[in-house]
């Protein structure tokens, strides 16, 4: 790796897409975290400079799908978009100078895949996915205006990714498509009215995937893809009238690897980037191959994800600029791995099956297309900081660049050590003087001397890059690490689940990183009294009392050094749990039902259960803490509800329903119901508990008893079977009346009061 340069803010960012104008300027489109918007569009000149950024914000999340950068640095960008249009494709087109041209949306896509700029014509082509069940997919092409011109879509199971154009303005699109129970890489020509001139798919028996295609300086067309179960990449050359010229799998027979996008370096070869994975050392990254026009691969290198002190990049995208160099996007932490490691075991296998004619049907159709109010902002991300408690970044850098007669190696002088002042210097050779320098500290802060003399304001390894031009615009690069050391970095802290109820399982974790050795210790203070050391950064906890509490992590180096970050935590009351049963169910009208509550609190006790029987709404009057009622309902299907309050600090209530189905019974008059209730109970008896609760503070008892009280509104008293429960008596409900009702012929409800 030449060199790298990152951006990013306090949230987590990625270059997923990249590209570059004819002058050189690099430009991303990736991801963020820290703002709703969800994308962000940067651009850089040829020295990593920043000349802009902007978030996209359409009023909801773009995912970014693809950019397509014309010559003079006009950027057409696609993406799917969430919010108000959820579902929906966006695509837009920002002027070189950063401000917002159009941006328009339309549902024709489920997904968007990748955009493309014919040169012929400067119409841009948008591929995308109609379905993902069955597979299904379409194109259309906009002028620069974004005026759709045409539109085609699959009648089979096709959909389109990566687009190139030959000197005519014929695109030439990789497609995925499945065929007969498999999944078959393919290739489709369109005329520049939309029209399908050539298709054709690889006839092979496993499942086959066309992901990307260029066209190289020969004319002639050179395709990726990818199969499955072989995992490897698949490499083949056209002519313009899809006539193949030769087919094959490359790569490793032990990586598993998955390739995705293929450019052309303009000098007959061509490099193709993915992904692999060692299971023999447990090791993936990134993958770029570079092959020529025969086929043969003349270069390989394996990009680990993980480094030293915690770092790690994440190649996600390639391009290539004017004057050669080759460059990846993607995102990194800290200061990347660097060093690129060749495939030992690289070799390439030649595909004898032939390339079937696709029969596959197109059609034309009009799309429906909407402007899309948006805002362009600048996010303000600091440019190069590697700083430890810095989330990702995102990152691009170069791993080719032309052939430069001007060299220069940087170099590093700690000078004081305790207060982290390095001296640079640059040691330059070749080339036509003057020369100019520009200097990354590592740590957000640049300089343009030649021998710099640049304090720290905190330790950590920093990859110190320097760039070097001459007179003539010749280039070369060095890059340096400084070491500087200072107690640990806590880069993130969480609590699950932040607020936590009494008595549940919690779980810390934490992250972070020393810049000089390693953590060797992990210190919880829960806030409560109570601590957890570990050598992991993570922990669990049970808390039994209501509360806020500040949970603070301590972090210790192997130098004895140590770093704290807190987060407060707030413990809450748990509602209680709701359930009953009722019987009989079903019942007849007339005849009293039993409503039992099965309910408890998790960490407290229930002091009232009210019931709804759905013949008349809630009846505030019908509480009772046994948990238990009687009532009467005339014929009927009815929902019943129990309403729960639980006392603590703060009341909390939970309702359930039931459905009971009424029938029609006997019709007895009040006076005979009262007759029944009033029927003498041979004996009493005390049970045991129900249920197994429990009381902290005292004896819990259960049991059923008689209860002689007044009929509401008569003069008359009648034993009642009553159960109540409890709580060292003073809890225990006390019994007002029982009030009966007659509402029609067979509506006779009984309705228990306590005070």
């Amino acid at each position: 790796m030449n060199y790298g340069h990152t951006l990013g803010g306090p949230g987590s960012e990625a270059g997923v897409i990249m590209g570059v104008d004819g002058s050189g300027n690099v430009y991303q489109f990736g991801t963020t975290s820290a703002f709703t918007a969800g994308a962000f569009l940067a651009k850089r000149d040829s020295r990593g400079n920043v000349l802009w950024q902007r978030l996209l914000d359409f009023g909801g999340t773009l995912a970014p799908a693809g950019i397509a950068v014309a010559p003079d640095g006009t950027v057409y960008f696609t993406g799917q978009y969430g919010g108000n249009f959820t579902g929906a494709t966006v695509f837009g087109k920002v002027l070189s100078d950063g401000t917002l041209g159009f941006a328009k949306v339309t549902t024709a896509f489920v997904s968007a895949n990748a955009i493309a700029l014919n040169p012929v014509s400067g119409d841009v082509l948008i591929t995308g996915a109609t379905s993902w069940s069955p597979p299904s997919g379409g194109l259309f092409a906009i002028d620069p205006n974004g005026t759709v011109r045409w539109a085609a879509f699959s009648n089979g199971t096709v959909v389109p990714y990566t687009a190139t154009f030959d000197d005519n303005g014929t695109a030439f699109v990789a497609t995925t498509q499945r065929f007969n129970g498999r999944v078959d890489a393919g290739i489709i020509a369109f005329s520049a009215s939309g029209a399908v001139v050539g298709s054709k798919r690889l006839d092979l028996p496993d499942d086959e995937y066309g992901w990307s295609i260029t066209r190289g300086p020969d004319g002639d067309l050179y395709y990726l893809g990818f199969s499955y179960p072989r995992y490897d990449p698949i490499f083949a050359r056209f002519t313009t009238n899809l006539t193949p010229q030769w087919t094959e799998y490359g790569g490793s027979p032990s990586l598993y690897e998955y390739s995705w996008r293929i450019v052309s370096r303009g000098d007959g070869t061509f490099y193709a980037s993915g992904y692999y994975y060692n299971s023999s050392v447990g090791q993936d990254g990134g993958v770029i191959y570079r092959i020529n026009s025969t086929g043969a691969i003349v270069g390989s290198s394996t990009f680990p994800t993980m480094g030293s002190g915690g770092s790690y990049l994440h190649i996600q995208d390639i391009a290539v600029a004017p004057d050669g160099s080759v460059l990846l996007s993607g995102s990194s932490y800290r200061s990347p791995p660097r060093a690129g490691t060749p495939v030992g075991d690289v070799r390439v296998q030649a595909i004898t099956a032939s390339w079937a004619s696709d029969s596959t049907n197109w059609h034309a159709s009009s799309i429906s297309i909407s402007e899309l109010p948006g805002t362009l902002t600048d996010p303000n991300f600091p440019a190069d900081d590697f700083r430890a408690e810095v989330k990702d970044q995102a990152w691009y850098g170069a791993i080719a660049l032309p052939a430069s007669p001007v060299t220069a190696v940087a170099t590093a002088n700690i000078t004081d050590r305790d207060n982290r002042i390095v001296a640079f210097s640059a040691n330059v050779s070749g080339g036509t003087s003057p020369y100019t320098y520009r200097w990354s500290f590592g740590d957000a802060n640049s300089s343009t001397d030649a021998n710099p003399i640049h304090t720290y304001s905190q330790g950590g390894r920093f990859p110190v890059q320097l760039m070097v031009e001459d007179s003539a615009g010749n280039r070369a690069y060095s890059i340096v690490d400084v070491l500087l050391g200072g107690p640990p970095v806590i880069t993130s802290m969480s609590i699950s689940p932040n607020p936590t109820y009494v008595g549940q399982y919690t779980y810390f974790y934490a992250t972070g990183d020393d810049p000089d050795g390693s953590i060797v210790n992990w210190h919880w203070d829960f806030g409560d009294g109570y601590t957890w050391d570990s050598s992991y950064p993570d922990a669990y906890h049970y808390y039994y009392t209501l509360g806020t509490y500040n949970v603070t992590v301590t972090a210790r180096d192997n130098d004895g050094l140590e770093t704290s970050a807190s987060m407060l935590l707030q413990v809450i009351d748990q509602p209680p749990y709701a359930c009953f049963y009722v019987y009989p169910n079903p019942t007849v009208v007339g005849y009293p039902t039993n409503f039992q509550s099965c309910s408890w609190d998790r960490d407290g006790y229930i002091v009232s259960s009210e019931w709804d029987f759905g013949d008349g709404g809630r009846d505030r009057e019908c509480e009772s803490a046994s948990g238990r009622a009687i009532h009467v309902l005339s014929i009927g299907s009815y929902r019943w509800t129990i309403r729960l309050l639980q006392r603590r600090r703060l009341l909390r209530s939970r309702r359930i329903h039931h459905p009971v189905v009424l029938g029609l019974g006997g019709r007895d008059e009040p006076d005979e119901l009262l007759r029944r209730l009033r029927r003498p109970v041979p004996h009493l008896r005390a049970r045991r508990p129900i249920h197994r609760d429990l009381d902290r503070d005292g004896q819990l008892q259960r049991q059923e008893r008689f209860v002689r009280f007044p009929v509401c509104g008569h003069s008359a008293e009648c034993d009642v079977h009553h159960r109540a429960v409890f709580w060292q008596s003073r809890h225990a409900p006390r019994l007002r009346c029982v009030r009966l009702e007659r509402s029609g012929r067979t509506d006779r409800p009984v309705r228990v009061e306590f005070r």
